[in-house]
């Protein structure tokens, strides 16, 4: 069975918006400051299996900033620094004021939602969305090819953070709003039809005039927000529904065979399932290296690969475990690239590589590098 998160995500996908997270709201372990200002433009973190994401620290800020770098950097750290007009924003969705057709305005309002697919995602936006992203990818990705190793070694070095190879993001945009519903659902038999319901009930908060509320199934995931404290707080589009970004690989030296036996209670995951698992730096890896640096980028217009090969990231993502991994086509891009090209120490593959050859079927989609 798949995650809710993960499945979301992955009906999400074709719609090319870049990666969906089906936990908008910003942690609240975080500073007030970060928790305001919600997914920033060069931060560096992970998208969790819960479909949150969870930032490290931020290559647009000094290293002294105890909010935002407040684990602290890798070492040798330097802050990037972007010129002016830097950072376009555009409103994607804008909020009629009266309230339209699909939302109406007034407590007890109702909105149902009915398909005959077999799995079914939905996003709801009361409030609009606004997009932010960076022109000048190329910095960035430049960026990345130099310090890449340096982010892993930091993270599960210094920090133990014990992160996948592949799943640092480097993020370049965002999608955000002020209030959202997600909701997610599978059949539980060939003949029923996915049904949900979202409910508006007015709220006493600064930041709101109704909550909307899903009217929870046995085979569905559903909820709002902002939530909690947050949802208390005047804060505007600090709740991220979409990631655009750089993943960041590199070929890290893999032991020349593993032990003949493991003892599962006491191993990780990522040392029991090693084929696309590897943690870089962690401690049980730790004296692995790498000092060259030579990367290699996805393309879609030919890049190294022949014309007749394609990626089906439909039969990648149907391998997965997606309540363990959390599936992102950047993945069987970024290892296919590593196998393609012996020479290269570092992949990098954004968003937009994948998302710009989704094509939707029946069963999925399929991307093709050609």
């Amino acid at each position: 069975m798949e995650s809710d998160s993960g499945l979301y995500s992955f009906l999400l996908f074709p719609k090319r918006k870049g990666y969906p997270l089906f936990h908008p709201q910003p942690s609240d372990d975080l500073p007030e400051e970060s928790k305001e200002a919600g997914v920033r433009i060069g931060d560096i973190g992970v998208v969790t299996a819960r479909g949150s994401f969870d930032p490290i620290f931020n290559i647009l800020h000094e290293a002294g900033d105890r909010v935002v770098n407040r684990f602290g950097v890798p070492s040798h750290f330097v802050k990037l620094d972007l010129g002016d007009h830097a950072i376009e924003r555009r409103v994607d969705v804008e909020a009629s004021i009266d309230g339209n057709v699909f939302l109406p305005v007034g407590a007890g309002a109702e909105v149902e939602v009915s398909t005959d697919s077999k799995r079914a995602a939905v996003l709801v936006l009361p409030d609009g969305a606004s997009s932010w992203d960076l022109r000048n990818l190329q910095s960035f990705k430049d960026y990345a090819e130099k310090h890449t190793q340096t982010w892993y070694r930091f993270v599960n070095g210094k920090l133990g953070r014990r992160i996948v190879n592949g799943d640092l993001y480097l993020v370049t945009g965002v999608t955000k709003s002020s209030s959202w519903s997600v909701a997610v659902a599978e059949q539980s038999s060939g003949d029923s039809r996915i049904s949900l319901k979202l409910k508006a009930s007015i709220v006493a908060s600064a930041g709101a005039s109704y909550a909307w509320s899903w009217e929870e199934s046995s085979s569905s995931g559903c909820h709002s927000g902002p939530r909690g404290p947050q949802a208390q707080k005047a804060w505007k589009n600090n709740q991220t529904i979409f990631l655009r970004g750089f993943r960041t690989y590199f070929r890290f030296p893999r032991p020349a065979k593993l032990p003949k036996a493991l003892s599962i209670q006491d191993s990780e995951w990522s040392d029991i399932r090693w084929k696309g698992q590897v943690a870089p730096y962690s401690n049980s890896l730790s004296g692995h290296s790498r000092t060259s640096r030579t990367s290699f980028s996805a393309q879609t217009d030919g890049g190294s690969r022949s014309p007749s090969e394609s990626v089906d990231l439909q039969e990648d993502v149907d391998s997965l475990d997606l309540a363990v991994t959390g599936y992102h086509p950047s993945h069987v891009i970024n290892e296919y690239l590593l196998d393609c090209a012996p020479e290269a120490t570092v992949v990098i593959t954004h968003d937009n590589d994948w998302v710009s050859v989704l094509t939707e079927v029946k069963s999925g989609f399929t991307a093709s590098l050609n």
